[in-house]
């Protein structure tokens, strides 16, 4: 009795899925404000870095208010740590694959909802740049100085106005890295990133 119980429930939950099932692609853009934390240094404090951020999303309708959203961003990111004889400047371009659930607040007269997830992000390239009075100087990271990917998590907030069958959305999210990007180095990024983007549903 109680596992066809449990099948008669399993066969709802299908069924509400394919009934409220939609699929919103969308376009978005934005910058990323970074900066580099758990590092141990006496001498630097840090300081944000500003880079370009963009890509694009589907947002997949679940159960009712309940969506799932799969992303593929390029992402400029980084840190600055401040010194009293020089400052330095770390810059990283790297591919993001957030995935993050979507619970829907409101929807009339605008769409507010609230997510969070996970986030995996391929390690592209990367540079160092010194300033030291009055010299500067810039450097590629070579591969053997990048870890290759890095990972963490992500909370977030999209406010949007809806035109038909489309939106236009405000994309505001924050990102924190437990995996360091550098081989040398403990510092791991934290993010805070504004997006405006374009949704149509397919």
């Amino acid at each position: 009795m109680k596992k066809v119980f449990l099948l008669l429930v399993i066969l709802l939950l299908t069924d509400e899925i394919i009934l409220h099932s939609e699929v919103m692609l969308a376009v978005k853009k934005g910058v990323n404000i970074s900066c580099l934390y758990g590092y141990n240094s006496n001498t630097f404090k840090p300081g944000p870095v500003a880079g370009f951020i963009g890509g694009i999303h589907a947002e997949i309708s679940l159960i009712r208010s309940l969506l799932l959203q799969p992303e593929i961003l390029f992402s400029q990111k980084g840190g600055g740590e401040y010194g009293t004889s020089h400052n330095v400047w770390i810059r990283l371009t790297c591919i993001d694959f957030p995935l993050v659930i979507k619970l829907g607040i409101l929807k009339s007269p605008v769409i507010w909802s609230v997510y969070s997830g996970a986030q995996v992000s391929a390690v592209l390239g990367g540079s160092i740049r010194e300033e030291r009075s009055p010299d500067t100087t810039s450097l590629i990271l070579a591969s053997e100085d990048l870890s290759g990917f890095t990972a963490g998590m992500v909370f977030g907030t999209e406010v949007g106005v809806p035109i038909g069958g489309s939106r236009i959305f405000l994309d505001l999210r924050y990102v924190i890295e437990a995996v360091p990007p550098l081989t040398h180095s403990g510092a791991r990024n934290q993010i805070l990133s504004v997006f405006l983007g374009y949704g149509f549903t397919i």
